[in-house]
């Protein structure tokens, strides 16, 4: 089933009208056909199961089915505050960050990110990684796209923390404790999870400092130094896996 993310206002009658780029996806190159079946979704959570009635590329008409609610959503909320590298490894983290669940991505000014990397974080590079994020929404079948906001600094971040969330930071060396041990003394589903990501070199000492002073845990990784673009992703997915949220639904009762 393919699927695709589509403005609110398109999905506001049984009738829907899909033009643009999406018509030429549809017509020319995934060759689609009238009476095809397609998955459209309009960020709000909710999906449609819509059948084609013609195409063409500059126009594709649909009517809807069925409107559902995929259960492809966390129920736990997962920010990742990232530390902006350089180069495309930005592009992989929102990838792999939006199939692992990730609620929102905040790229973080950090005081190792390269000078190019932040400057990189521009309103064309900040469209260019919105796409990035949709296609993966619609590869793994979410029903959410997460949210990208503006580049933030490290303070900025710290400042959004609120009680009661599970705020955990990737630090290496004596001060960090290993993850499994702080995932398995949760005390009870937090509010919200933050991740906090240094850029290649890591957070400093002084950051370290002000992330443990707000309440964040600092966690090793293992013996093996991760890169950026990897720790991210490993943190999303072992909090993920010890808060149930890589059970099927159904498997925890929900």
């Amino acid at each position: 089933m393919h699927r695709f993310f589509v403005p609110a206002e398109t999905m506001q009658s049984k009738a829907v009208l899909l033009a643009g780029d999406l018509a030429h996806q549809l017509s020319r190159v995934l060759r689609l056909r009238a009476g095809d079946q397609i998955e459209l979704l309009d960020n709000s959570g909710r999906a449609w199961l819509a059948r084609l009635d013609e195409v063409s590329p500059r126009c594709c008409r649909a009517t809807t089915l069925a409107c559902y609610r995929p259960s492809t959503e966390c129920r736990t909320r997962f920010v990742l505050y990232q530390g902006l590298p350089r180069g495309h490894k930005f592009d992989l983290i929102l990838q792999k960050a939006t199939e692992l669940g990730a609620s929102r991505i905040v790229p973080v000014r950090a005081a190792r990110s390269i000078q190019m990397a932040a400057e990189e974080a521009t309103p064309a590079r900040a469209r260019r990684w919105e796409r990035i994020i949709q296609e993966a929404a619609e590869q793994s079948g979410r029903a959410l796209m997460p949210a990208l906001s503006e580049a933030i600094s490290l303070p900025a971040a710290i400042d959004e923390i609120e009680e009661g969330d599970l705020c955990l930071a990737g630090a290496p060396g004596e001060r960090a404790t290993p993850i499994r041990h702080v995932l398995e003394r949760i005390p009870q589903a937090p509010t919200s999870v933050r991740l906090f990501v240094g850029p290649e070199g890591g957070l400093d000492d002084a950051e370290l400092g002000s992330l443990q002073a707000a309440g964040v845990s600092l966690v090793s990784l293992g013996p093996r130094v991760l890169r950026t673009e990897t720790a991210g992703l490993v943190m999303l997915a072992l909090a993920s896996y010890a808060l149930g949220e890589m059970e099927l639904p159904g498997e925890h009762g929900f």
